[in-house]
């Protein structure tokens, strides 16, 4: 399972200097969600990615370790009840998952690979029609906004753009209005600065 691919987003921050909490040295890499970090908490997040769930089927969630230099047998490691509920609680209250009633469910965009896979030609002729219409309107976009190039205002303009189009969307009941589901990096950034905070020099 690639953990960075299902959980990866497209990032609407820039990427942070993560440093080590000992050294002040940057990590190699950005930092991934210690939220996820988990494998119990990485498997109940796929679970939930199927829908809400009780917790009595949350149960269900196990780890299968299989031998390294056989083709046969297998452990099954369950989680117990205290366990998960002590996962569910980290989940909730870092906003990755929402309790109604008696159901889980999440509370964060949530695309595995397969899915992300099926999207492709959608994505793929959303993405060129608006190319293609940025292309028509280039000369009206930049006389309006008194701007001799299109790179320099190509964000902001976007912005708008999916901003409008999420309202409208709205409108239709298509789009819960207000309730923006952050990426795991944004809520992992959060943490960060929570942390940073603290800090006294």
């Amino acid at each position: 399972m690639d953990i960075q691919q299902k959980y990866s987003g497209a990032s609407r921050i820039d990427p942070q200097p993560w440093f080590k909490p000992t050294t002040w040295e940057p990590w190699e890499e950005d930092r991934a969600s210690w939220m996820v970090d988990n494998k119990y908490r990485r498997k109940i997040i796929s679970a939930l990615a199927a829908g809400p769930k009780k917790i009595d089927e949350l149960e269900k969630v196990c780890e299968i370790l299989k031998p390294f230099f056989s083709t046969e047998g297998e452990v099954k490691i369950e989680i117990s009840r205290d366990a998960l509920a002590n996962h569910l609680y980290i989940l909730a209250e870092g906003g990755l998952v929402l309790k109604n009633n008696d159901y889980y469910e999440l509370n964060l965009p949530f695309l595995p690979k397969k899915d992300l896979d099926s999207l492709d030609d959608f994505v793929e002729k959303l993405a060129v029609a608006l190319v293609n219409k940025l292309s028509e309107e280039r000369s009206n976009i930049l006389e309006a906004l008194n701007s001799s190039s299109l790179n320099r205002i190509l964000d902001p303009l976007l912005e708008k753009v999916v901003e409008l189009a999420l309202k409208k969307m709205g409108q239709e009941g298509e789009y819960e209005l207000g309730q923006y589901r952050r990426w795991v990096e944004e809520i992992d950034m959060d943490t960060f600065r929570d942390w940073a905070s603290g800090i006294k020099i």
